[in-house]
């Protein structure tokens, strides 16, 4: 495991995936207080427009995945910092929404924003590590990554609790870490093939 420190791509993709999992994981974990508290939704009905959320995750994912497969099997980094700058401007309108109706297009744009760059980002790992590698590089990214799902609901809080539950700053510092995660990806140097 600590041969993988020495692969400079594999230790960028793990930086990436560490800010991308925080401003994923933070939105998931305080949207529900957000719609509740800021919008003065009850419990049930934040819960509701969550589960909008889920299911648009759920339909980004493969839909992402194929396009990769299909358009962009060349210039991945590209295609996939695209898709984590584009969570950048959906947490941003979020951060600043005191419109309910607004939900309506505003909860599915950040459930696909928020997890279509994740089967593009696991793609990468097998093309930065020899083969008889992929295990513990797979199992190294993970833990770097599951750091930054566990890290951003706290520090959110610390945010909030500083601002005075001000959800424009908690929502606006995940959207930095998606910029971040965006940047990040593109100092990757992927084998000339797969450029």
């Amino acid at each position: 495991v600590l041969s993988m420190f020495k692969n400079r791509n594999l230790v960028l993709l793990g930086l990436s995936g560490f800010f991308a999992m925080a401003a994923t994981w933070g939105t998931a974990s305080w949207a529900n207080t957000y719609l509740n508290g800021q919008l003065n939704l009850s419990l049930v009905t934040a819960g509701s427009w969550m589960s909008l959320y889920a299911i648009a995750s759920v339909i980004a994912k493969p839909l992402t995945g194929s396009l990769m497969d299909k358009f962009q099997r060349k210039n991945k980094k590209y295609y996939l910092s695209t898709l984590l700058l584009v969570l950048v401007p959906a947490l941003m309108w979020f951060s600043r929404n005191n419109s309910v109706s607004a939900l309506y297009v505003l909860i599915p744009l950040l459930g696909i924003t928020a997890f279509a760059y994740s089967p593009v980002m696991n793609t990468f790992i097998g093309e930065l590590v020899p083969v008889e590698k992929t295990g513990a590089a797979v199992g190294f990214l993970n833990t770097i990554w599951q750091l930054g799902s566990l890290s951003a609901p706290i520090a959110m809080g610390m945010i909030l609790d500083t601002f005075g539950n001000s959800y424009y700053y908690a929502f606006s510092a995940l959207a930095v870490c998606a910029f971040i995660s965006g940047i990040i990806v593109l100092f990757i140097s992927l084998p000339q093939s797969e450029k």
